[in-house]
């Protein structure tokens, strides 16, 4: 990924707070990745970023509402889900392809090869309730249509 994206992107991890030991040869002083520590918020990140790359994360539901690429990085997707499972069908469910090779996931990123059209029915599917009228909603629910006057 260095190879092919350095001159265009910085590569941002970010690792699931159970993950511990993750042991990877860095270099603290590498440009073009940056490691961020349990202290750093993945919401933070998530605004810096251009696209998101993950696979099985819930951290896509928050970042469709940016209206941003997501490519999902789940090569081991066939014994992922014979060993966890899922409530839905991740094929069907996720807002963008599966990509199984890092070769496969950079054509992409290159390419900006990516489908708004199925992450703005993600979004319509799952937070649909985003829309600027929580409050709203809540107040009418829990205190009746007077409070808000």
């Amino acid at each position: 990924m260095k190879e092919a994206l350095q001159d265009e992107y910085v590569l941002i991890l970010k690792f699931h707070p159970m993950i511990k030991n993750i042991s990877m040869d860095i270099s603290e002083e590498d440009p073009f990745i940056l490691m961020m520590g349990g202290g750093s918020d993945v919401n933070d990140l998530m605004f810096l970023s251009d696209i998101l790359i993950t696979d099985y994360s819930s951290v896509i539901f928050e970042y469709s509402i940016m209206n941003r690429p997501m490519l999902f990085f789940a090569y081991d997707v066939e014994s992922y889900f014979d060993e966890r499972g899922f409530y839905f069908s991740y094929e069907e469910m996720i807002p963008g392809k599966i990509y199984k090779t890092t070769d496969t996931l950079i054509e992409a990123i290159k390419t900006g090869e990516y489908d708004y059209e199925k992450l703005a029915d993600f979004r319509t599917k799952f937070m649909d309730s985003i829309d600027g009228h929580s409050t709203e909603r809540f107040i009418e629910t829990y205190l009746g249509k007077e409070a808000r006057k």
